[in-house]
């Protein structure tokens, strides 16, 4: 499985190689998992036929997923790219680098505005930054769509903190 993800880490443009690893990786999964079932004895076959069924259910479900929108390359890719990006951003923000980060989940949230994980960050970046005007514009958008999030929440406590502190500092 490792060597599969490590090749189509390699390939960054939709290939052919690339869309045929995608297409074909999930449903020999499912045909592994269908001939381990086999050899353990839950399945009642041999296991060459519990591999081919499995493989074939695995490719009908994979089908029929595309084929009703809920999957596609397209957004397989732009997903990885995302989450790839955000772990830059949050690797940014560990080491100190707000305003690199900040950039980062600024990005992120320019192509998918509603992603949590970029809000809470690009949050916590502002408050590090003391841009305290940043931080009450994103948290009150952030809270009209996760209302009541406890981790934003300890994020305005944190900002308030700060804010007192510096005012009574």
């Amino acid at each position: 499985m490792n060597c599969i993800r490590y090749v189509m880490s390699k390939l960054e443009r939709p290939t052919r190689l690339r869309v045929l690893i995608e297409i074909v990786y999930r449903p020999i999964i499912w045909g592994i998992g269908a001939a381990l079932l086999a050899v353990i004895g839950f399945a009642n076959s041999e296991i060459p036929i519990a591999f081919f069924v499995g493989f074939c259910v695995g490719l009908v479900h994979d089908l029929v997923l595309v084929a009703l929108g809920a999957m596609g390359y397209s957004s397989w890719v732009f997903g990885n790219r995302v989450g790839r990006r955000l772990g830059e951003g949050v690797r940014k923000y560990d080491e100190g680098e707000w305003l690199e980060g900040l950039d980062i989940f600024t990005e992120i949230l320019d192509q998918v505005p509603d992603y949590q994980s970029a809000f809470y960050y690009a949050i916590c970046c502002h408050i590090e930054l003391e841009d305290w005007e940043k931080v009450e514009t994103l948290s009150s958008a952030y809270l009209k769509i996760y209302p009541n999030e406890p981790d934003v929440i300890v994020a305005l406590e944190k900002a308030h903190e700060r804010i007192t502190t510096n005012s009574t500092g």
